[in-house]
């Protein structure tokens, strides 16, 4: 769990969850109880066993954060600290400092990104053109001039990131590209990001309403794609197709991923799983640029075994 980087989404918009000034007081008394500052592998140590999740903690750290209540370590940048107010208080000072900060925060909702295939696209190829890496500057000098601004360039940076093609270096001075996708042609550098942006649909936060039916029609076809193109990396950057049964197992592995993330039963209801196998057929049908296709095998294109 990374804590210092979760500053940096403290002024977007996040999920809201039930009884999170409580959470947020656990959060603050593990901090307490670690010396009133916890790292990221201290968080990993500590935080799952009280029962916060990654998603917890980052609504809380985005509401105390605001406040004054946290601030960067001194002592170690990759950590977050208590302000001596909140490390000093007591428990009901403690609780009366979370609940005045989550009072005042403003409403709270799902982050998306907004950030287009061609913007994202665009991106790729300035890393690209710049031997596949840009440091700050060079980004604050190139990327306008695409038309890329702030918020677009933050944006594309973080669903690229997710999707693992561009990472930041140990300092976080240097954005690089992936060594496959800098490998690869110009062309299909738009169709690279919107596929980043289809399988970033399936880590959304979702309301605590949500049903397994509305979030694989939210996912679409697009989603679905980006799910098998994961299970092609997962088994040699290939599919070998064998009719019903590849759908079938395909349709499975699109489940059991919504289910992992999304908290749902094993069990779907029956139009969900039928809207699954709908999705799954049609990429198998037409996989795209994203695939190349040969007798029995769907190969993923830009993957190495």
């Amino acid at each position: 769990m990374k804590l210092w980087p979760i500053i940096a989404l403290a002024c977007m918009a996040l999920p809201a969850l039930a009884d999170t000034p409580e959470r947020a007081a656990m959060l603050v008394q593990a901090m307490r109880d670690n010396g009133c500052a916890m790292n990221g592998n201290e968080a990993d140590a500590t935080l799952p066993a009280l029962g916060l999740t990654p998603d917890e903690v980052q609504v809380s750290i985005s509401v105390l954060y605001p406040a004054g209540l946290v601030v960067p370590s001194e002592d170690d940048g990759n950590a977050l600290s208590l302000a001596p107010q909140l490390c000093d208080a007591d428990e009901e000072q403690s609780q009366a400092l979370i609940a005045e900060a989550f009072d005042v925060a403003p409403t709270i909702e799902p982050w998306a990104p907004d950030v287009t295939p061609a913007q994202g696209g665009a991106l790729i190829g300035a890393l690209r053109d710049n031997d596949c890496a840009l440091t700050e500057t060079q980004a604050g000098q190139a990327l306008p001039e695409l038309g890329l601004g702030m918020a677009a360039s933050r944006d594309a940076v973080a669903v690229l990131t997710e999707a693992g093609i561009v990472g930041l270096n140990d300092d976080r001075s240097l954005l690089r590209l992936d060594d496959a996708i800098c490998a690869a042609d110009a062309e299909d550098d738009e169709s690279v990001m919107a596929r980043a942006l289809a399988g970033l649909d399936l880590f959304l936060p979702r309301p605590a309403s949500a049903a397994p039916l509305p979030l694989i029609q939210g996912l679409g076809r697009d989603g679905v794609s980006a799910l098998i193109a994961l299970n092609a990396e997962l088994n040699g950057c290939a599919v070998t197709l064998a009719g019903a049964e590849t759908e079938a197992m395909l349709a499975d592995f699109v489940i059991d991923q919504a289910a992992m993330f999304h908290d749902f039963g094993p069990e779907w209801p029956e139009p969900a799983r039928a809207e699954t196998a709908r999705l799954v057929a049609g990429v198998l049908d037409d996989p795209g640029p994203d695939f190349d296709r040969s007798g029995d095998t769907l190969t993923l294109t830009h993957c190495t075994p």
